[in-house]
């Protein structure tokens, strides 16, 4: 059951609103649950932190190690929309005491752009969030960088996928080709994928049953079941 969204200090700074910071707790939580016996927790990467609003919610949602990604600095990353002057160091302030009051050696921050520590940051990871740079190309380095680090039983969140080059980014990259049985859900302007292994085909499944029946003693069993699922 998630908790009550002002446990989340939703009073941090930030785009995202509260039905879609709860839900990612609820999708992070179960993630973390699901990739489970793994001792520690695995990690959840978290590309694109702002001032540490979702950040801070996935210290909540689990009890391992958060990374968050971020060249902290507007004025670089955007430069469309450039930002007041002192905004940023008011950000970097905002992070270094969040890591402070919260991570406990759990959060690791990041300074820099994604593409900067693809070949760095390489842990299983239980969940990634990516909220960057709505551009198509990025999107889609930064989903076949990583989302191949997501276990089975994770889970993927986009936020504003209801912008076309993030929704695109995920129809055309790398990794959704060679996993067309994963389906993207929807939740206001989040898209969520729930990582799971290829669907065993029906055929295969009654000719596993007809060989088998009883799960022993057929020769020919023994093939069928090394095919992995």
């Amino acid at each position: 059951m998630a908790k009550k969204s002002a446990d989340y200090k939703l009073s941090d700074p930030g785009w995202m609103n509260d039905a879609e910071l709860v839900r990612i707790v609820d999708e992070v939580r179960a993630a973390v649950s699901a990739t489970a016996p793994a001792s520690p927790p695995l990690a959840v990467l978290e590309v694109g932190c702002y001032a540490g609003r979702t950040t801070r919610a996935l210290l909540t949602a689990t009890p391992g190690l958060v990374i968050s990604i971020d060249p902290l600095d507007r004025n670089r990353a955007m430069p469309r929309w450039p930002a007041p002057d002192g905004v940023w160091i008011e950000t970097r302030r905002h992070m270094e005491a969040l890591i402070a009051e919260r991570g406990g050696g759990r959060l690791i921050v990041m300074p820099c752009f994604a593409e900067e520590v693809f070949d760095l940051v390489r842990p299983p990871l239980a969940a990634l969030v990516i909220d960057t740079e709505h551009s198509y190309e990025p999107q889609v380095r930064q989903i076949d960088a990583w989302a191949p680090l997501v276990r089975d039983g994770g889970v993927i969140v986009f936020d504003d996928f209801d912008m076309e080059p993030v929704a695109s980014a995920w129809r055309d990259c790398e990794y959704r080709r060679a996993r067309q049985w994963l389906t993207c859900e929807t939740f206001e302007s989040l898209g969520i994928v729930r990582v799971a292994p290829q669907p065993r085909p029906v055929a295969q499944e009654a000719e596993q049953r007809i060989c088998n029946p009883e799960g022993a003693g057929s020769s020919l069993a023994g093939p069928i079941n090394e095919v992995s699922p």
